[in-house]
């Protein structure tokens, strides 16, 4: 699980001292594929479940009637086959290289 942070900053000194605070009450919600990612209020969640990956989604995050597009990327692990056209192993007879007893 990821979740979400949202921060609420201010330069007015009578507001926060000029400084920020973690805010509850954000939502976020996102038209992204249940097989890419999967978003509880603020909290994404990666499983089994998401077979897909993708180089950008976007959750948007309100707050209080603000909102703001999150990006992220999602990726996952693929599976790599490698096949061969020959798969019976053989003796190279001559190869041009000489004498190979070694010495």
């Amino acid at each position: 699980t990821y979740p979400i942070t949202v921060v609420r900053t201010d330069n007015d000194d009578r507001v926060l001292a000029g400084g920020s605070t973690l805010v509850h009450g954000a939502n976020c919600s996102s038209a992204t594929s249940v097989s890419v990612l999967a978003l509880n209020d603020c909290t994404v969640f990666l499983s089994l479940a998401q077979t897909e990956g993708a180089e950008l989604v976007s959750v948007a995050v309100g707050y209080f009637g603000l909102e703001v597009e999150l990006p992220l990327g999602v990726y996952y692990p693929s599976v790599i086959a490698v096949r061969v056209l020959d798969d019976t192993l053989e003796r190279i007879v001559d190869a041009g290289i000489g004498d190979c007893k070694g010495g």
